[in-house]
Protein backbone atom coordinates (compact mmCIF):
# COMPACT_ATOMS: atom_id res chain seq x y z
CA UNK A 1 0.00 0.00 0.00
CA UNK A 2 1.75 3.15 -1.20
CA UNK A 3 -0.11 6.46 -1.13
CA UNK A 4 -3.23 5.57 0.87
CA UNK A 5 -1.77 6.29 4.29
CA UNK A 6 -3.66 8.27 6.91
CA UNK A 7 -0.80 8.19 9.41
CA UNK A 8 1.64 9.86 7.05
CA UNK A 9 -1.00 12.32 5.92
CA UNK A 10 -1.64 13.37 9.51
CA UNK A 11 2.09 13.74 10.18
CA UNK A 12 2.78 15.50 6.87
CA UNK A 13 -0.43 17.20 5.67
CA UNK A 14 1.47 19.10 2.98
CA UNK A 15 1.92 15.75 1.19
CA UNK A 16 -1.81 14.99 1.18
CA UNK A 17 -4.37 15.76 -1.51
CA UNK A 18 -5.72 19.32 -1.26
CA UNK A 19 -9.21 19.55 -2.75
CA UNK A 20 -10.79 22.55 -4.45
CA UNK A 21 -12.00 23.90 -1.08
CA UNK A 22 -8.48 23.85 0.34
CA UNK A 23 -9.21 20.87 2.61
CA UNK A 24 -6.63 18.13 2.92
CA UNK A 25 -7.76 14.53 2.37
CA UNK A 26 -5.27 13.18 4.86
CA UNK A 27 -5.53 9.53 3.88
CA UNK A 28 -4.63 10.28 0.26
CA UNK A 29 -1.01 11.23 -0.38
CA UNK A 30 -0.59 13.18 -3.61
CA UNK A 31 1.81 11.50 -6.08
CA UNK A 32 2.99 14.91 -7.31
CA UNK A 33 4.40 16.01 -3.94
CA UNK A 34 8.13 15.48 -3.35
CA UNK A 35 7.55 13.93 0.08
CA UNK A 36 5.02 11.38 -1.16
CA UNK A 37 7.26 10.48 -4.08
CA UNK A 38 10.27 10.04 -1.79
CA UNK A 39 8.20 7.80 0.47
CA UNK A 40 7.07 5.67 -2.48
CA UNK A 41 10.64 5.20 -3.66
CA UNK A 42 11.87 4.35 -0.16
CA UNK A 43 9.06 1.83 0.37
CA UNK A 44 9.73 0.16 -2.97
CA UNK A 45 13.45 -0.04 -2.20
CA UNK A 46 12.83 -1.49 1.25
CA UNK A 47 10.50 -4.23 0.00
CA UNK A 48 12.50 -5.16 -3.10
CA UNK A 49 15.79 -5.18 -1.15
CA UNK A 50 14.41 -8.17 0.77
CA UNK A 51 14.20 -10.24 -2.41
CA UNK A 52 10.50 -9.61 -2.97
CA UNK A 53 8.59 -8.43 -6.00
CA UNK A 54 6.48 -5.32 -5.41
CA UNK A 55 2.73 -5.23 -6.02
CA UNK A 56 2.01 -1.52 -5.87
CA UNK A 57 -1.45 -0.62 -4.60
CA UNK A 58 -2.52 3.05 -4.53
CA UNK A 59 0.46 4.33 -6.50
CA UNK A 60 -1.81 6.95 -8.07
CA UNK A 61 -4.30 9.64 -7.20
CA UNK A 62 -7.30 8.48 -5.15
CA UNK A 63 -10.92 9.51 -4.66
CA UNK A 64 -12.85 11.70 -2.27
CA UNK A 65 -15.19 8.77 -1.57
CA UNK A 66 -12.42 6.59 -0.18
CA UNK A 67 -10.93 9.10 2.18
CA UNK A 68 -10.61 8.83 5.95
CA UNK A 69 -11.19 5.31 7.22
CA UNK A 70 -14.45 6.46 8.82
CA UNK A 71 -15.54 8.64 5.93
CA UNK A 72 -19.14 9.79 6.08
CA UNK A 73 -21.03 11.80 3.48
CA UNK A 74 -24.66 12.60 4.21
CA UNK A 75 -25.22 14.54 0.99
CA UNK A 76 -25.70 12.76 -2.33
CA UNK A 77 -22.78 13.46 -4.64
CA UNK A 78 -22.85 12.41 -8.29
CA UNK A 79 -19.91 10.55 -9.79
CA UNK A 80 -18.82 13.66 -11.68
CA UNK A 81 -18.97 15.90 -8.64
CA UNK A 82 -17.07 13.33 -6.59
CA UNK A 83 -14.41 13.38 -9.29
CA UNK A 84 -14.13 17.16 -8.94
CA UNK A 85 -13.84 16.79 -5.16
CA UNK A 86 -11.05 14.26 -5.72
CA UNK A 87 -8.88 16.61 -7.78
CA UNK A 88 -5.77 17.80 -5.98
CA UNK A 89 -4.85 21.49 -6.12
CA UNK A 90 -1.73 21.36 -3.96
CA UNK A 91 1.29 23.44 -4.88
CA UNK A 92 3.05 20.51 -6.52
CA UNK A 93 0.07 19.79 -8.77
CA UNK A 94 -0.19 23.48 -9.65
CA UNK A 95 3.50 23.58 -10.55
CA UNK A 96 3.04 20.63 -12.91
CA UNK A 97 0.04 22.20 -14.62
CA UNK A 98 2.04 24.69 -16.65
CA UNK A 99 -0.08 27.54 -17.98
CA UNK A 100 -3.30 26.38 -16.33
CA UNK A 101 -4.70 28.96 -13.89
CA UNK A 102 -5.23 26.48 -11.08
CA UNK A 103 -6.80 29.00 -8.71
CA UNK A 104 -9.48 29.84 -11.27
CA UNK A 105 -9.96 26.15 -12.05
CA UNK A 106 -10.40 25.30 -8.36
CA UNK A 107 -12.90 28.15 -8.00
CA UNK A 108 -15.02 26.77 -10.84
CA UNK A 109 -14.88 23.32 -9.26
CA UNK A 110 -16.10 24.80 -5.97
CA UNK A 111 -18.94 26.58 -7.73
CA UNK A 112 -20.06 23.38 -9.41
CA UNK A 113 -19.89 21.29 -6.21
CA UNK A 114 -21.77 23.98 -4.28
CA UNK A 115 -24.42 23.90 -7.00
CA UNK A 116 -24.63 20.12 -6.71
CA UNK A 117 -25.21 20.33 -2.97
CA UNK A 118 -27.91 22.93 -3.66
CA UNK A 119 -29.74 20.47 -5.90
CA UNK A 120 -28.25 20.87 -9.38
CA UNK A 121 -28.64 17.95 -11.77
CA UNK A 122 -26.16 15.10 -11.40
CA UNK A 123 -22.90 15.39 -13.31
CA UNK A 124 -21.63 12.27 -15.11
CA UNK A 125 -18.04 11.21 -14.53
CA UNK A 126 -16.91 11.72 -18.12
CA UNK A 127 -14.26 14.09 -19.34
CA UNK A 128 -16.67 15.65 -21.81
CA UNK A 129 -19.26 16.38 -19.11
CA UNK A 130 -16.67 17.80 -16.74
CA UNK A 131 -15.15 20.01 -19.44
CA UNK A 132 -18.62 21.31 -20.31
CA UNK A 133 -19.18 22.16 -16.64
CA UNK A 134 -15.72 23.45 -15.71
CA UNK A 135 -13.88 24.52 -18.87
CA UNK A 136 -11.39 23.29 -21.46
CA UNK A 137 -8.37 23.88 -19.22
CA UNK A 138 -9.50 20.93 -17.11
CA UNK A 139 -8.16 18.59 -19.81
CA UNK A 140 -4.64 19.99 -19.48
CA UNK A 141 -4.88 19.62 -15.71
CA UNK A 142 -6.00 16.00 -15.98
CA UNK A 143 -3.12 15.29 -18.37
CA UNK A 144 -0.62 16.77 -15.91
CA UNK A 145 -2.02 14.52 -13.17
CA UNK A 146 -1.55 11.47 -15.36
CA UNK A 147 2.05 12.41 -16.18
CA UNK A 148 2.87 12.64 -12.47
CA UNK A 149 1.60 9.10 -11.87
CA UNK A 150 3.29 7.67 -14.97
CA UNK A 151 6.62 9.22 -14.01
CA UNK A 152 6.37 7.99 -10.42
CA UNK A 153 5.52 4.45 -11.54
CA UNK A 154 8.58 4.51 -13.79
CA UNK A 155 10.82 5.71 -10.97
CA UNK A 156 9.49 3.02 -8.64
CA UNK A 157 10.06 0.41 -11.34
CA UNK A 158 13.68 1.54 -11.73
CA UNK A 159 14.27 1.12 -7.99
CA UNK A 160 12.67 -2.33 -7.96
CA UNK A 161 14.61 -3.44 -11.03
CA UNK A 162 17.87 -2.27 -9.47
CA UNK A 163 17.20 -4.87 -6.77
CA UNK A 164 16.53 -7.58 -9.36
CA UNK A 165 12.79 -7.72 -8.68
CA UNK A 166 9.57 -7.06 -10.61
CA UNK A 167 6.95 -4.33 -10.22
CA UNK A 168 3.23 -5.01 -10.59
CA UNK A 169 1.17 -1.81 -10.85
CA UNK A 170 -2.33 -2.18 -9.42
CA UNK A 171 -4.99 0.00 -11.07
CA UNK A 172 -7.81 0.55 -8.54
CA UNK A 173 -10.41 1.79 -11.02
CA UNK A 174 -12.43 -1.39 -10.52
CA UNK A 175 -12.90 -0.49 -6.86
CA UNK A 176 -14.13 2.98 -7.79
CA UNK A 177 -16.71 1.38 -10.08
CA UNK A 178 -17.89 -1.69 -8.18
CA UNK A 179 -16.57 -1.88 -4.63
CA UNK A 180 -19.90 -1.47 -2.83
CA UNK A 181 -22.15 -3.78 -4.81
CA UNK A 182 -20.23 -5.40 -7.64
CA UNK A 183 -22.30 -3.53 -10.22
CA UNK A 184 -19.96 -1.21 -12.15
CA UNK A 185 -21.71 1.41 -14.24
CA UNK A 186 -20.76 3.68 -17.09
CA UNK A 187 -17.77 3.46 -19.38
CA UNK A 188 -15.47 0.45 -19.27
CA UNK A 189 -12.60 0.28 -16.80
CA UNK A 190 -9.79 1.45 -19.08
CA UNK A 191 -11.85 4.46 -20.07
CA UNK A 192 -12.34 5.53 -16.45
CA UNK A 193 -8.78 5.09 -15.16
CA UNK A 194 -8.20 8.82 -15.74
CA UNK A 195 -10.29 9.45 -12.61
CA UNK A 196 -7.30 8.10 -10.64
CA UNK A 197 -4.85 9.95 -12.90
CA UNK A 198 -3.83 6.70 -14.57
CA UNK A 199 -2.96 6.37 -18.25
CA UNK A 200 -3.00 2.55 -18.58
CA UNK A 201 -0.90 2.41 -21.74
CA UNK A 202 1.76 4.79 -20.44
CA UNK A 203 2.01 3.16 -17.02
CA UNK A 204 2.01 -0.39 -18.37
CA UNK A 205 4.90 0.41 -20.70
CA UNK A 206 7.18 1.04 -17.73
CA UNK A 207 6.25 -1.79 -15.34
CA UNK A 208 6.51 -5.57 -15.42
CA UNK A 209 2.81 -6.33 -15.00
CA UNK A 210 -0.45 -4.40 -14.83
CA UNK A 211 -3.18 -5.52 -12.44
CA UNK A 212 -6.84 -4.49 -12.37
CA UNK A 213 -9.69 -5.09 -9.94
CA UNK A 214 -12.57 -7.01 -11.49
CA UNK A 215 -15.18 -6.14 -8.88
CA UNK A 216 -18.22 -7.22 -10.89
CA UNK A 217 -21.02 -9.73 -10.51
CA UNK A 218 -21.74 -9.97 -14.23
CA UNK A 219 -19.22 -12.10 -16.17
CA UNK A 220 -20.05 -10.19 -19.37
CA UNK A 221 -19.26 -6.82 -17.79
CA UNK A 222 -16.09 -8.28 -16.29
CA UNK A 223 -15.05 -9.59 -19.70
CA UNK A 224 -15.59 -6.21 -21.32
CA UNK A 225 -13.74 -4.32 -18.58
CA UNK A 226 -10.74 -6.65 -18.83
CA UNK A 227 -10.82 -6.52 -22.62
CA UNK A 228 -10.75 -2.73 -22.50
CA UNK A 229 -7.60 -2.82 -20.39
CA UNK A 230 -5.97 -5.44 -22.60
CA UNK A 231 -6.65 -3.24 -25.64
CA UNK A 232 -5.18 -0.23 -23.83
CA UNK A 233 -1.95 -1.80 -22.60
CA UNK A 234 -1.11 -4.06 -25.51
CA UNK A 235 0.81 -7.29 -24.97
CA UNK A 236 2.18 -6.72 -21.46
CA UNK A 237 1.34 -9.04 -18.58
CA UNK A 238 -2.19 -8.43 -17.28
CA UNK A 239 -3.48 -9.67 -13.94
CA UNK A 240 -7.09 -9.53 -12.78
CA UNK A 241 -8.12 -9.58 -9.13
CA UNK A 242 -11.56 -11.02 -8.34
CA UNK A 243 -13.55 -11.32 -5.13
CA UNK A 244 -14.72 -14.93 -4.59
CA UNK A 245 -17.47 -13.94 -2.15
CA UNK A 246 -19.85 -11.12 -1.28
CA UNK A 247 -20.87 -8.99 -3.07
CA UNK A 248 -19.50 -10.25 -6.38
CA UNK A 249 -19.65 -14.04 -6.38
CA UNK A 250 -22.42 -16.41 -5.28
CA UNK A 251 -21.05 -19.90 -5.96
CA UNK A 252 -18.09 -21.93 -7.19
CA UNK A 253 -19.59 -22.11 -10.67
CA UNK A 254 -20.03 -18.33 -10.67
CA UNK A 255 -16.37 -17.90 -9.67
CA UNK A 256 -15.15 -20.20 -12.43
CA UNK A 257 -17.40 -18.49 -14.99
CA UNK A 258 -15.86 -15.13 -14.12
CA UNK A 259 -12.35 -16.56 -14.03
CA UNK A 260 -12.91 -17.93 -17.54
CA UNK A 261 -14.33 -14.59 -18.69
CA UNK A 262 -11.25 -12.74 -17.46
CA UNK A 263 -8.89 -15.17 -19.20
CA UNK A 264 -10.92 -15.01 -22.42
CA UNK A 265 -10.68 -11.21 -22.32
CA UNK A 266 -6.90 -11.31 -22.18
CA UNK A 267 -5.89 -11.80 -18.54
CA UNK A 268 -2.68 -13.75 -17.99
CA UNK A 269 -3.45 -14.49 -14.36
CA UNK A 270 -6.39 -14.29 -11.94
CA UNK A 271 -5.89 -13.58 -8.24
CA UNK A 272 -8.37 -13.54 -5.34
CA UNK A 273 -9.07 -10.82 -2.76
CA UNK A 274 -9.37 -10.99 0.27
CA UNK A 275 -8.69 -14.04 2.40
CA UNK A 276 -8.87 -12.31 5.77
CA UNK A 277 -12.64 -12.40 6.33
CA UNK A 278 -13.68 -15.04 3.79
CA UNK A 279 -15.71 -17.99 5.17
CA UNK A 280 -14.42 -21.48 4.43
CA UNK A 281 -17.15 -22.19 1.89
CA UNK A 282 -16.04 -19.10 -0.05
CA UNK A 283 -12.39 -20.12 0.03
CA UNK A 284 -13.43 -23.57 -1.22
CA UNK A 285 -14.58 -21.93 -4.45
CA UNK A 286 -10.93 -21.34 -5.32
CA UNK A 287 -10.17 -25.07 -5.46
CA UNK A 288 -9.51 -26.42 -8.93
CA UNK A 289 -11.11 -29.61 -10.21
Amino acid sequence: MFLHNTGLGEQHPSAATENCFGDRILSNLCPATPLARAYALALADDVSSRGLDVVAEALSQQTFGHGHHHERSFAPVSAGDETLLSLCFCGACADRAGDVDTEALAARCRERVDAAWAGAAALPATRDALVDAIGDDLLAYLAARERAVTELAGEVAAIVHSRGQRLVFMDLTGAVLGYDDGRPQGALAADQAWRLAIDPAAVASGVDAYAVLGYAQDPARLHDDVASVRAAIGEGELRVILRPGHPDTTSASHWHEKEAAAIAAGADRVDAYNYGMAPEHVLARLERA
